[in-house]
């Protein structure tokens, strides 16, 4: 005979365990019930903004959405030139084996590093000119209020 008592006997019998996971499974219910009753209703402070009060948020939501769709562009075209770039370390070696003379090597690494700052300051510029895109439409947007 054990010394613990089972649990049916303190009282952990498959009849309480059931009872207890209905209950949780009911105030599950309850709480999705009540969750999705708030977000069909529409929130009375949103009802009582005006058209002229909602339009500088419309704008502003507008302009967000462009500049986030702007910004997966953005990083696509990172992507790319950093593949391009990645190739080009990777060709990097084969390029300085061919080398016949410390002359080959020097001129090998001389239009390396050029191409490296070439494509860097190109890619920095396509940055910039994307960024100042967003900067005039927003500061116009906020000094309108």
């Amino acid at each position: 005979m054990s010394i613990q008592p089972s649990l049916d006997q303190a009282g952990f019998g498959p009849a309480f365990i059931a009872k207890l996971y209905a209950e949780a499974v009911e105030r599950w219910k309850e709480n999705y019930e009540g969750l999705a009753k708030t977000m069909t209703e529409p929130s009375p402070a949103l009802e009582r903004k005006t058209a002229a009060e909602a339009m500088p948020y419309a704008e502003l939501q507008s302009i967000g959405s462009r500049f986030f769709r702007n910004i997966v562009e953005a990083e696509i075209e990172l992507c790319r030139f950093y593949e391009k770039r990645w190739s080009q370390y990777l060709e990097l070696p084969d390029t300085i084996a061919s080398c016949k003379s410390p002359a080959d090597l020097a001129q090998v690494q001389t239009e390396f590093c050029s191409r490296l700052t070439a494509d860097y300051a190109a890619e920095g510029s396509k940055f910039l000119a994307f960024l100042s895109r967003f900067v005039v439409p927003a500061t116009e947007i906020m000094k309108a209020k």
